[in-house]
């Protein structure tokens, strides 16, 4: 009996839960949704409490400065491209045409005209990009083929799209200036929906140009498509309408234009922002370029904000760039994507951005900070490198021509004062001033310091002096290395966070310095090394060439896969050529087993164990496993191409591939007057070759490695011809 009833009273509890539950609706959860505040030229000094929308969304977000990598002129086209695909994408020569689909282009709807080209039916409330075919005919197949990249995420995770707005200069066609819905197009450069003709304008006779955004038909439009999709961009273009009369306003006339354009927005703000949601609603300002008439020229960071559930007030934090505040464009696609939980690995080379403590004021220095120095390294640099030159040419000369001792020996001396300067700049970089005469003044005393101790520390020799003053610089910049380029992040010899090549560890120009500085000191005390036993001197030299190798490739410190490739291949056989060891297969099989073991290390390192730290071998580890090996062969034939693009830039750099190409073949077969100064002098002989054929590596493996094998020859350049001018000096004196 009692077995009969438990089943009943089973069956009594379950039949009460599904009745109750007809009195309970069952709600979905309410879905994710992106809502992109796209205002170009909009600055972070714009915003006051004098906007106390625009002002409250700052103070209750979290800010950064993104970084537009792009080659010059820079332009709303091709950021929005770059956004979209995750590369540097070529527009078509003045700019691509994007149309609601049913606004009419040559007496034809937009939509039928892109249907009867494509074939492809077009979204029914949509937008399209008329010159997506052209675009992709002027750009490679791996960047063709990421076209529409974020848009098509979206779609094949079922999430639509809407646009709204645009910066068009007026209502003729000739100014359309639609560029942002390219952010948000597909593979098929279509949007789902779209409000981005002259729509969302209004007449306004005194503002420049005639036409100003509504705000009423931007909110109207916001509530139309904020239930059909979930990322929405409404763009801004009043600032961008401002900039094309920029060159007929005075100052005073523009900054009134602008303050009126900023006051629209922020009244806007106000009747858009109340009404979201942030718990399910990330909320994204971005400031696409700066101000023209006023900004200083090249300017390239863009001040975003993110406000949403996983954003606390404060500053943006990016793995891609280490530095807190300061962000890649491929951050920005891979954090909304990542917000909708879309997967994004192999797609983008950015990373989730992620909030940490911090006053958004900070940013407003941060960028007049790294825009002056970006601004002061480049006269800086070039008259620099010229200067150099200049110095070796003249003791070239002097030699060929019999310049009396003095002369040469002072160019010997100033040389080696100017030799000082990429250590100088290392350690001026954490102090970090930023007007000219600041910068002379720490420059010139921290310049007279290290001279100064190399001068009497080698009792006036200028040979002891340059190995003193490379292996100071060869020091410094390990101990930069341990910080993961902490000082090179703003060192007038180093990486720019406004170009947006790299943010830390170590780069080109000083991994050059590095490795030309170690080579010359060893070079130097070659004599001194022959006193020890072979196997001491070649322990010693490994472990310091590993050691160097293990601090270039961390991923928490140099961070810098082709330049441990360098240092291992290229020093490595440099310890070869050094001890006098014949380079055969057995040697080579050495160093390709120690180049994989370090690959394997390192790709553990990043798949497996700190993933906080990847380095560019984890990305591309990761690109293959997505996009396989075809694409990868074209990334190495576009890094090739821009390295012949950089040796194209100037003569001096064809000068140094042909010394690269001669000097072996000069050591092998050294005419008769090389052959007696390669017997006397076998240290600097050998290792200048080393230094030679690390360059070379250099060059091959590295992007820009053209820039790393010309530093390396700052140094090892040097070491050759005050040998030979030293040289020269004895054979005058007897």
């Amino acid at each position: 009996m009692i077995c009969r009833i438990r089943p009943m009273i089973v069956f009594i509890v379950i039949g009460l839960l599904l009745m109750g539950s007809c009195f309970f609706p069952i709600y979905a959860n309410p879905f994710k949704q992106v809502l992109i505040l796209d205002i170009p030229r909009l600055s972070l000094t714009d915003i006051t409490e004098q906007t106390p929308n625009l002002f409250h969304l700052m103070e209750t977000g979290a800010t950064g400065l993104v970084t537009t990598p792009l080659p010059d002129p820079l332009t709303l086209e091709k950021i929005y491209l770059s956004i979209n695909s995750g590369n540097q994408v070529k527009p078509p020569s003045g700019g691509y045409s994007v149309y609601n689909v049913h606004e009419e282009v040559s007496k034809q709807r937009a939509g039928e005209l892109y249907q009867s080209l494509t074939g492809i039916t077009p979204p029914g409330e949509g937008a399209i990009n008329m010159d997506l075919p052209k675009i992709i005919q002027l750009n490679g197949t791996i960047i063709s083929e990421t076209l529409g990249l974020f848009g098509k995420l979206l779609h094949s995770n079922r999430i639509s799209t809407a646009v709204i707005g645009n910066a068009d200069a007026g209502a003729e066609v000739t100014t359309k200036n639609r560029y942002a819905a390219a952010a948000l197009m597909d593979e098929n450069g279509a949007i789902d929906f779209a409000a981005i003709g002259p729509e969302t304008l209004q007449q306004a006779p005194l503002f420049p140009g005639g036409f100003q955004t509504n705000p009423v038909q931007i909110a109207s439009y916001w509530h139309k498509y904020k239930d059909k999709a979930q990322v929405i961009q409404i763009t801004l273009g009043d600032l961008e309408r401002l900039e094309n009369y920029g060159v007929y306003l005075t100052e005073k006339r523009w900054a009134y234009f602008r303050q009126e354009a900023v006051r629209n927005y922020d009244s806007l703000m106000g009747e858009l922002l109340p009404g979201i949601d942030f718990n399910n609603t990330l909320v994204i300002l971005y400031t696409v370029l700066p101000p023209g008439i006023q900004s200083t020229p090249g300017s390239r960071l863009a001040p975003v904000l993110f406000k949403g559930q996983s954003f606390n007030p404060g500053l943006l934090y990016s793995r891609s760039t280490r530095k807190t505040g300061i962000l890649t464009q491929h951050d920005l696609p891979v954090t909304i994507l990542n917000y909708l939980n879309i997967h994004t690995e192999g797609y983008y080379n950015g990373y989730q951005l992620k909030s940490k403590p911090g006053d958004w004021r900070r940013m407003i220095g941060l960028q007049e900070d790294l825009m002056k120095n970006y601004n002061v390294r480049w006269p800086l640099l070039t008259g620099y490198g010229y200067l150099l030159i200049g110095l070796f040419l003249l003791m070239i000369l002097g030699l060929i021509f019999g310049f009396q001792g003095r002369i040469l020996r002072l160019a010997e001396w100033v040389y080696l004062f100017f030799l000082t300067f990429p250590a100088v700049f290392l350690v001026e970089a954490v102090i970090n001033p930023l007007n000219w005469v600041a910068i002379a003044a720490w420059t010139l005393g921290l310049a007279g310091l290290i001279f100064g101790a190399a001068f009497f520390a080698s009792k006036r020799n200028p040979v002891n002096a340059l190995a003193i003053i490379s292996i100071i610089t060869v020091v410094l910049i390990l101990v930069d290395i341990l910080f993961n380029g902490y000082a090179e992040l703003t060192s007038f010899l180093g990486y720019s966070a406004v170009a947006g090549a790299r943010f830390y560890g170590i780069g080109n120009e000083y991994l050059g310095f590095l490795l030309g500085g170690y080579i010359v000191w060893v070079s130097m005390n070659f004599n001194r090394m022959n006193t020890w036993k072979a196997e001491q001197s070649a322990q010693i030299l490994w472990i310091s060439v590993i050691f160097i190798t293990i601090l270039i490739i961390h991923p928490s410190l140099g961070s810098k896969i082709g330049g441990g490739i360098t240092a291992l291949i290229g020093l490595g056989v440099s310890i070869y050529i050094w001890l006098g060891r014949p380079i055969r297969a057995k040697e080579i099989l050495r160093l390709a087993a120690a180049l994989l073991l370090m690959l394997i290390l390192v790709g553990i390192w990043d798949s497996y164990i700190n993933r906080n730290s990847i380095t560019h071998f984890g990305q591309l580890i990761s690109f293959i496993k997505y996009s396989g090996f075809k694409n990868f062969t074209e990334i190495i034939v576009r890094k090739f191409q821009l390295n012949l693009k950089l040796i194209d830039y100037s003569a001096w750099t064809k000068v140094l591939i042909g010394v690269l190409l001669v000097v072996p073949v000069l050591y092998i077969r050294p005419p008769a007057i090389f052959a007696g100064f390669f017997r006397k002098y076998p240290g600097i002989a050998k290792g200048f070759l080393g230094l030679n054929i690390t360059a070379l590596i250099g060059l091959l493996v590295n992007d820009s490695g053209i820039v790393t094998a010309a530093t390396m020859f700052i140094f090892g350049a040097f070491m050759l011809l005050i040998t030979i001018i030293e040289e020269w000096g004895i054979r005058n004196r007897n």
